[in-house]
């Protein structure tokens, strides 16, 4: 299944949530799991993730643990999540710049 997540910081805490998130892709590089596609994005204070995963991989990582243990206070608006559905990708690896090369 794939959700995509969306949500906004308070302006004083963007940075710290995206370095909160890229000790998330820190912890993904070492442990490579197989079973998922994982992908955030910012503009500003706004922040969208979006996650494709058989299984809860990504709420077993310790990084991801603490990015949710501190996210209510860097919020300033509540997320919304929802389900989609792919219809297409081209060339999405790589590109794009940010930690995550994606």
């Amino acid at each position: 299944m794939t959700q995509i997540v969306r949500y906004r910081t308070a302006d004083w805490a963007a940075d710290a949530n995206q370095s909160a998130i890229e000790s998330v892709f820190a912890e993904l590089a070492v442990e490579a799991p197989e079973d998922l596609s994982y992908s955030v994005y910012r503009h500003g204070n706004e922040f969208v993730h979006i996650v494709a995963s058989g299984a809860d991989v990504l709420g077993r990582l310790p990084a991801f643990q603490e990015f949710l243990t501190g996210l209510r206070t860097r919020l300033a608006v509540e997320p919304t999540s929802s389900p989609v559905t792919l219809i297409g990708t081209y060339r999405s690896e790589g590109l794009g710049g940010g930690a995550g090369g994606g």
